[in-house]
C-alpha cells in the first residue's frame, strides 16, 4: 500500500523543474509510473510528492526533421512508439523492440522517458539507443542540454539528470 502522497500537475517543463528543485529527493517525476509505483509500494524510495508531467504539451510527440533526425518525446508510450509510422520507417528495429517490451499493460502505460530515467540495467530500449548513438535532450528551468544515451547512465539506477 502506498503512503499518502502529494501530486503536483505542472503545465510546462520549467514549472516541473522548479517543483523538482524545490522538493529535491522528496519528489519524483510521474508519467506512466510502471516502475516508479513498484518501488514506492515497496518503500524503496522516500518520495512523498509526485510531479505529474502528463499534461505538459509536446512531450508525447514523435517527429522527424529535415535532416532525418527522429525525435521521440519522453511521454511517448512503448505502444505508441511501436505503432508510429515514422519510427517504423526510420528505426524499424526500435519499433520492433518497443512492440515486445514487458507486457501489454506496460506497453500501454509505460513511457520511453520513464524507462530511460529509471536506469534499470536490463533496459532493452537503453541498450539499443546507446548502440545507435542516440541522444537525450534534458530540459530544466535553467535551459536544455544534449547528452548521448551512453553518457546519460552513470550507474545502477542513476542518471545524469539534475534538478
Amino acid at each position: 500500500m502506498l503512503a499518502q502522497i502529494e501530486i503536483h500537475v505542472p503545465h510546462t517543463v520549467s514549472d516541473a523543474s522548479k517543483l523538482l528543485r524545490q522538493y529535491g529527493d522528496d519528489a519524483a517525476v510521474y508519467a506512466g509510473g510502471t516502475e516508479l509505483l513498484i518501488v514506492m509500494k515497496e518503500r524503496l524510495t522516500p518520495v512523498n510528492r509526485l510531479i505529474d508531467i502528463k499534461k505538459i504539451d509536446g512531450l508525447r510527440e514523435i517527429s522527424i526533421d529535415d535532416a532525418g533526425t527522429l525525435t521521440i518525446g519522453a511521454l511517448a508510450t512503448h505502444r505508441e512508439i511501436a505503432r508510429n509510422p515514422l519510427v517504423r520507417e526510420h528505426s524499424p528495429y526500435f519499433a520492433a523492440l518497443e512492440g515486445i517490451i514487458a507486457n501489454t499493460r506496460v506497453r500501454a502505460a509505460g513511457t520511453i522517458g520513464g524507462n530511460l530515467c529509471f536506469a534499470e540495467p536490463h533496459s532493452d530500449p537503453a541498450t539499443l539507443l546507446a548502440a545507435v548513438e542516440a541522444t537525450v535532450t534534458l530540459e530544466s528551468s535553467q535551459g536544455s542540454r544534449e547528452v548521448p544515451v551512453e553518457d546519460f547512465f552513470l550507474g545502477l539506477l542513476e542518471t545524469d539528470r539534475r534538478p
